[in-house]
């Protein structure tokens, strides 16, 4: 399975703090966010469901004027040679160059 999301981003937006601190900076946040979330069984958050979102930057809008941002997912399930010719038509970068930039 291979996931791609495109989204907007201003480079000099100010973000929004997304976690749940109240300690650190309120425009110190990112314009992507990716978490699981959902209550377990147990009780704790942490369930099965992965939220991959993301928000525009902050605006104080005055009445009647608009903000759009642009949010697109797009899941391809197939082998990996399939997956790997989109991930290098569209990402510019293979998936092994992908999972070897995520090894420790």
């Amino acid at each position: 399975m291979l996931t791609i999301i495109k989204y907007d981003v201003t480079p000099t937006g100010k973000y929004l703090n997304q976690e749940w601190n109240t300690e650190k900076l309120v425009f110190s946040g990112d314009a992507m966010n990716a978490y699981n979330d959902g209550p377990l069984e147990d009780g704790k958050q942490m369930g099965p469901f992965y939220e991959l979102e993301s928000v525009s930057p902050a605006a104080a809008l005055e009445p009647g004027q608009k903000l759009t941002h642009n949010h697109s997912v797009f899941h391809f399930e197939g082998d990996k040679t399939s997956l790997n010719e989109i991930s290098v038509k569209v990402l510019g970068v293979s998936l092994q160059e992908i999972e070897n930039s995520l090894k420790l």
